[in-house]
C-alpha cells in the first residue's frame, strides 16, 4: 500500500491575469483600428471596453490575494501582535487594513469599480480626480452587458414607425468627452442610431483602456515605500518601466498617435 503523501502549505501566492487582459484589449484596439476621415467607427470598441473593465477588477483581486500573501510572508519574520513603530514604518502598510483588502478577492457582488474603490479606502490611497470618469465607465459597461438596457421600442414619429432605443443616462455625463477632438459618442443626426453603435467609436475605446491604466498605475504610484510596496512590484516589474502597466500607457500612445494621425 503506497503511503499517502502529506502536503504542508509554506504560503499563498496568486495569478497575475490583469496584464494579459488588458494587453488582449490593446492588441484589439490595434487590429480593429480604422481609418478616421468623415467618421470614427470601431465595431470592436465594446469588447476592448469590457476587456478594460474585467482587467481592473482582476488587478484589485490580484491585490487583495497579494495582500494575503504578504501578511503570511509577515509574520514568519515578525511578531505582528507587538510591532515596534519602526517596524511598522518597515512594512509600509497598516495590517489592520490587510484584513479588509484580503476580503475583495471574496466579494460576489461588487464589480470593477466598487473593487478599487475600496482598494483605495483600505489603503489609504486618496481619489484620484478622475474617479468620476470610472464611476460613468462602470455605468456604461453595466449597460452594454445587462439586457434590460438593451431593449428596442417602435415607436411612431410624425406618421413614421420607426425603431427608438433610449441612450444610457450615463450618456449625458461624457458626451462632452474628446479623444484627439475626437468625441466618444457619435453624434445621431436622425435620432434613430442605436446607443451601442453611437459608442463603437476609436475614440470611445482609447478614452476606457486609458482609463483603466490610470486607475492600475495610479494605485501602484502611490503606494507607501516599504515592505509591502517593494512585495506587490515584484509581481508587476518591467525591465525599461516602473511597471507593466506603464508599457501598456505608451504602446496606447503610440497606437493613439498613428489613429489619430
Amino acid at each position: 500500500m503506497k503511503k499517502i503523501k502529506k502536503i504542508k502549505e509554506i504560503g499563498y501566492t496568486t495569478s497575475i491575469l490583469s496584464w494579459q487582459i488588458i494587453l488582449s484589449a490593446i492588441e484589439m484596439l490595434r487590429n480593429s483600428q480604422s481609418e478616421i476621415d468623415q467618421i470614427d467607427l470601431n465595431l470592436k470598441a465594446i469588447p476592448c471596453t469590457v476587456l478594460g473593465c474585467i482587467s481592473l477588477e482582476a488587478f484589485s483581486n490580484e491585490i487583495s490575494s497579494l495582500t494575503n500573501a504578504f501578511v503570511d510572508d509577515v509574520k514568519k519574520i515578525f511578531n505582528i501582535d507587538n510591532l515596534s513603530t519602526k517596524q511598522k514604518s518597515e512594512i509600509g502598510i497598516d495590517l489592520n487594513n490587510c484584513k479588509d483588502i484580503e476580503q475583495i478577492r471574496n466579494s460576489k457582488m461588487e464589480s470593477f469599480y466598487e473593487r478599487y474603490k475600496n482598494l483605495l479606502l483600505y489603503i489609504q490611497i486618496s481619489r484620484p480626480n478622475f474617479f468620476q470618469e470610472l464611476c460613468h465607465l462602470r455605468d456604461i459597461r453595466n449597460a452594454m452587458v445587462h439586457f434590460r438596457q438593451c431593449d428596442i421600442s417602435v415607436i411612431e414619429e410624425d406618421g413614421v414607425i420607426k425603431n427608438y432605443q433610449k441612450p444610457p443616462e450615463v450618456f449625458k455625463h461624457i458626451k462632452s468627452i474628446k479623444v484627439n477632438g475626437w468625441p466618444v459618442i457619435a453624434a445621431d443626426v436622425k435620432n434613430n442610431s442605436p446607443w451601442n453603435l453611437r459608442i463603437s467609436t476609436n475614440a470611445f475605446a482609447f478614452w476606457s483602456i486609458k482609463l483603466i491604466l490610470d486607475a492600475i498605475t495610479y494605485f501602484l504610484d502611490n503606494l507607501q515605500q516599504g515592505k509591502y510596496r517593494e512585495f506587490i512590484f515584484k509581481y508587476y516589474r518591467k525591465e525599461k518601466y516602473s511597471n507593466l502597466f506603464e508599457e501598456g500607457k505608451l504602446k496606447v500612445q503610440e497606437l493613439e498617435m498613428k489613429i489619430f494621425k
